[in-house]
């Protein structure tokens, strides 16, 4: 075999190579897009890059490598919202509901909260419904003079908080619905209440249902009882 045609079998060769190589690297590349997507920060760069070694027509060992492959991570947006709740309380006690928004996307977002009755339940147990903030997650409003939001959620219609946030990626907002019942509440008679939240940052999504991407929702069920009643 001549020289030439080694060295062109060789250039062949080395070309093929690349080129898997390069179909390698973009198919490592959308296979980690994938499986990475709920962890890099929206707007990181992901590079990739494929290399082989082989031994030529000449008995001579060589390493290539393909062009680096890169893919910006977009924005996914996502949130967990918990926990049910059900709790006794006294006849014109309160009682404190929390509940936890967590950031389940690659960027900060923002998130609206309503409380309302839950179509079917009893509407005449509670007086007066706020909304506050909870930052350390103990279960108890972190300031009693400033609600978020406060009024009657006896019926459909509710209270609301139009914004809380930014969260940021895998953070978490915290927060207590406090229910303050009539003195005149029977005994046993419960209602319950549901806890909507909808995420503020995806702007493709419909705005026509609560907030802007698919509606989370818990329940806080209150039944009153005669006597001390503990939280």
């Amino acid at each position: 075999m001549s020289i030439i045609r080694i060295i062109k079998n060789h250039e062949s060769r080395v070309a093929s190579i690349i080129f898997a190589l390069a179909l390698i690297a973009l198919t490592l590349k959308v296979g980690l897009g994938v499986a990475e997507s709920s962890t890099p920060l929206a707007g990181t760069l992901i590079g990739n890059q494929a290399s082989a070694s082989y031994t030529d027509a000449l008995g001579v060992a060589r390493t290539v490598t393909s062009h680096t492959v890169e893919t910006m991570v977009i924005e996914k947006f996502g949130f967990v919202l918990s926990a049910n709740n059900n709790k006794a309380v006294a006849p014109g006690g309160t009682v404190y509901f929390p509940h936890t928004i967590a950031n389940a996307g690659n960027t900060s977002d923002s998130f609206k909260i309503k409380v309302s009755n839950l179509l079917g339940t009893g509407t005449t147990t509670n007086a007066t419904c706020q909304i506050f903030a909870d930052s350390d997650g103990d279960g108890q409003p972190d300031n009693l003079v400033a609600p978020l939001a406060i009024g009657d959620c006896s019926g459909s219609t509710g209270i609301e908080v139009a914004s809380v946030g930014p969260v940021a990626a895998v953070q978490s907002y915290k927060f207590v619905v406090a229910v303050s019942t009539l003195s005149t509440a029977a005994a046993d008679a419960s209602a319950t209440l549901k806890v909507d939240a909808g995420s503020l940052g995806d702007t493709t999504q419909s705005t026509s249902g609560y907030g802007g991407i698919v509606l989370a929702q818990n329940t806080d069920t209150l039944t009153v009882k005669m006597g001390a009643v503990f939280d």
